[in-house]
């Protein structure tokens, strides 16, 4: 909280701390870009999410892809986004996400009820066509590192980081 007449921030700890003791703070659970482009810093040995509201767009072609999406009804938050190249579905769930291990189970629900309601037959084949689609707009390989500016070497350190979640994600669910 901030002091208003003393002109400071004093913060509360929910245990006792000594003098020296080291003291650990969490922005919480964020997606990969959050941390690198809101907090300034990029961990590459951190656990990284990639969120499927931020990363990964349906694209809706078809009147039986937008029904089968329809009837997903409240099981699912989903954002319907219309851009100059089509109309695209967003899954709205801060528990939906990519990491090195595959996604998460809300998100491969998602995927399975989806296909089930008739978007794609197969939800693998759905789940590589969104990583695919993930992967189109990352062109870290066309930028060597060691001639970029300082300030620009963690965004650099960020994408080759999402290439690896989908590429790890793309080997999870070639082997389903």
């Amino acid at each position: 909280m901030i002091d208003e007449a003393g002109g400071e921030v004093v913060l509360r700890a929910k245990v006792d701390y000594r003098s020296g003791d080291q003291v650990f703070m969490s922005y919480g659970d964020l997606d990969l870009y959050t941390h690198a482009v809101n907090y300034n810093y990029y961990d590459e040995n951190a656990q990284h999410r990639l969120r499927a509201d931020k990363h990964f767009y349906i694209r809706i072609v078809t009147a039986a892809q937008q029904r089968a999406l329809a009837s997903l009804g409240d099981a699912f938050k989903v954002a319907i986004k219309r851009t100059a190249s089509g109309t695209l579905a967003v899954l709205m769930e801060p528990d939906a996400y990519a990491t090195m291990n595959g996604p998460s189970q809300k998100f491969w629900r998602f995927i399975e009820a989806l296909c089930a309601a008739g978007y794609m037959s197969d939800p693998r084949l759905c789940y590589q066509s969104l990583l695919e689609s993930a992967a189109a707009g990352n062109h870290v390989e066309q930028f060597n590192a060691k001639f970029l500016p300082r300030r620009y070497k963690r965004f650099y350190a960020v994408l080759q980081k999402q290439k690896a979640i989908l590429a790890a994600n793309r080997d999870w669910v070639s082997s389903k």
